[in-house]
């Protein structure tokens, strides 16, 4: 775990967390070695790689959520963990099931889920 934090959470510049930031980098990592990942969840790994997963990732989204537009006014805490749980849940069905598609079409959901949720960037027209 530690080898794919240092890998794929690696902050960069202003990323978009999904499409090309740490979330794709995380879920390309997983698909490379899917081997090990399956190992891991079928031998009742669930809980350790859910609670490493999930501290990895909302360490590499706190420094890149933003807090203003349809965020403003929330609890940043609350937010990290919901984006986070959202994230690790969907890996780890995406694992379970034995990566049933790539990891570029993961992230792409996941984003259109978020923008849906009014959680991914939104075009500065639509901000109150």
């Amino acid at each position: 775990m530690t080898e794919l934090r240092d890998r794929c959470m690696a902050v960069q510049e202003n990323l978009d967390f999904t499409s090309s930031g740490p979330l794709l980098r995380t879920a390309e990592y997983v698909e490379q070695h899917a081997t090990v990942f399956i190992t891991l969840i079928n031998n009742s790994g669930i809980p350790a790689f859910r609670s490493r997963l999930h501290a990895m990732l909302m360490e590499g989204l706190a420094e890149q959520i933003d807090m203003e537009g349809v965020n403003r006014g929330m609890n940043k805490e609350m937010l990290l963990h919901f984006m986070a749980s959202a994230a690790v849940g969907v890996m780890e069905w995406w694992i379970t099931h034995s990566l049933p598609i790539s990891a570029k079409k993961l992230m792409e959901d996941i984003s259109i889920l978020l923008e849906r949720n009014q959680m991914g960037p939104q075009p500065l027209d639509a901000l109150p």
